[in-house]
């Protein structure tokens, strides 16, 4: 399984609406382990704070805490 692929799986459980960093993260891990088993949340935390630098999503809190962080997508600006 490519990065690409890891990056659009965590996305995939991202909406505009704030959500858990945890959440987001355990649901792409139910949606990876049916394909690739040894992916961990260390793993995924550091995929989705690559996301947040690249602007594809937004954060509120710290991401190296995932149970007391949020994400979502970036709302559309005018």
């Amino acid at each position: 399984m490519t990065d690409e692929e890891i990056d659009q799986i965590l996305l995939a459980h991202v909406s505009t609406d704030w959500r858990k960093a945890a959440r987001v993260i355990g649901n792409a891990m139910s949606d990876i382990k049916i394909r690739v088993d040894g992916f961990d949340d260390d793993y995924l935390t550091a995929k989705l704070k690559s996301l947040k630098e690249r602007g594809l999503i937004e954060s509120f809190g710290d991401l190296t805490h995932i149970g007391y962080s949020e994400v979502r997508l970036p709302l559309a600006r005018p």
